[in-house]
């Protein structure tokens, strides 16, 4: 059986009916940060999330590939599926025993880095641009640059005729012309199945899908797993132009600069004349040979300096002497200019007040209203009317009332 390109013959009954259903790529393990992805992909094919992969074309496995066993790896490749696998941290000890044994690829516990300062601002946000770092397939697909973020390398088995390296490092980065992509399909049978390990999760994440020509790679990838184009096949023959180096571990420098070894050779003593230590009589010396020789190139006289007068466009104000004693401290406030009685009294002293010398003036009963309403704060002033006055208080009152009266409980009565 086989999920892609599998063909009907024409005139048969199945040629006629309608189209065949959407290819089904199932995405296992972590997959929050392939959003994007989901959404691309979910535009011509079907796209779940889950562990449920019994008739899946592409199974997608991210970060977690020992969530999957050598024998379904089998069956599914034996059905005519297909499997991406991106190992960013994964060790060789969890990947399944069929892509240890069989495809004979095995993750690198060593981080690829840049070896010289690029575009790129983090170190292991490798830009890999050689044209012969990656297939010629990806080339004729448009793919020029790829960001490598945050991987490992892989290591392929030499016996492995069937695994073509399709990504390397190049002669960029650290380690240098490693594999980082592999491709591998099942030789028994032409439409038998294929796989792809990746050591970077994050490749295609959302951070780096639309970045540099990932989102070309990706799309590639899938043509390659889906077998929707005959154009990708990742022959051997069409292979990175790179020589894959052997597997050379770095030294640790940062362990190395810690055992600081002295030296023994024996150093020549030093001259008894300090002059001879000077290799180049032009760029050391003594002598003010070249403070001379700006006079001449600056047209300067040689002669001693001359004190310059100064000339001020304005002078100094002159001086006037102070006929008076400057007045420093303030005087006391005259506080006998105010009536301390009437302006600190309360309101009933006040109302006290007006009403008193209402009786004795003899004001009318309209003054003393108005004069009453600002004590009270009725009215802001005395333009009010009485009738205004005495409204607004009237109309206080019984908002007050009304107030007291819903606050008393009330009595239920009952009768017998």
């Amino acid at each position: 059986m086989c999920f892609l390109g599998q063909q009907t013959m024409p005139g048969s009954v199945e040629a006629e009916e309608a189209p065949a259903p959407p290819p089904t790529v199932v995405f296992r393990g972590e997959s929050s940060s392939l959003k994007k992805l989901l959404h691309t992909l979910a535009k011509t094919c079907q796209v779940t999330v889950g562990d449920d992969s019994a008739d899946a074309n592409v199974i997608v496995c991210s970060s977690q590939p020992s969530g999957i066993s050598s024998l379904e790896i089998e069956e599914h490749l034996n059905a005519g599926g297909s499997l991406l696998f991106l190992l960013s941290g994964a060790s060789s000890s969890e990947l399944p025993a069929f892509l240890r044994k069989v495809v004979g690829v095995t993750v690198h516990d060593e981080v690829v880095s840049l070896s010289h300062s690029t575009d790129s601002l983090h170190p292991r946000h490798v830009v890999i641009a050689d044209d012969g770092a990656v297939h010629d397939d990806f080339i004729d697909a448009g793919v020029r640059s790829i960001i490598y973020p945050e991987g490992t390398s892989l290591n392929v088995a030499k016996g492995s005729s069937s695994a073509v390296t399709v990504i390397s490092s190049g002669s960029d980065t650290f380690p240098t012309n490693r594999p980082l992509a592999v491709a591998w399909q099942h030789d028994a049978r032409s439409c038998g199945g294929r796989v792809v390990v990746i050591g970077s999760t994050a490749i295609f994440s959302d951070a780096f899908l639309k970045a540099k020509d990932n989102a070309k790679l990706c799309h590639t990838i899938f043509q390659f797993l889906l077998r929707s184009s005959d154009r990708v096949t990742f022959s051997p023959g069409r292979a990175t132009g790179v020589t894959i180096d052997d597997d050379n571990p770095r030294p640790d420098i940062a362990a190395l600069a810690h055992r600081i070894k002295p030296c023994l050779s024996m150093l020549d003593p030093l001259p008894q004349d300090l002059t001879e230590l000077y290799c180049d009589d032009n760029l050391f010396g003594f002598d003010t040979d070249t403070v001379t020789n700006l006079y001449r190139a600056l047209e300067v006289p040689r002669e001693p300096l001359k004190l310059i007068q100064p000339e001020f466009e304005s002078v100094m104000p002159p001086l006037r002497p102070a006929v008076f004693a400057p007045q420093i401290e303030l005087p006391p406030p005259q506080i006998e200019l105010f009536n301390l009685d009437e302006a600190c009294a309360d309101r009933h002293t006040k109302l006290g007040q007006v009403t008193n010398d209402s009786l004795n003036e003899g004001t009318s009963a309209e003054e003393f209203v108005q004069r009453a309403g600002a004590i009270l704060g009725v009215t802001k002033d005395e333009s009010a009317s009485a009738k205004e006055i005495l409204s607004l208080i009237f109309g206080r009152i019984v908002q007050a009332q009304a107030r007291a009266e819903d606050r008393l409980p009330v009595l239920h009565v009952s009768t017998f």
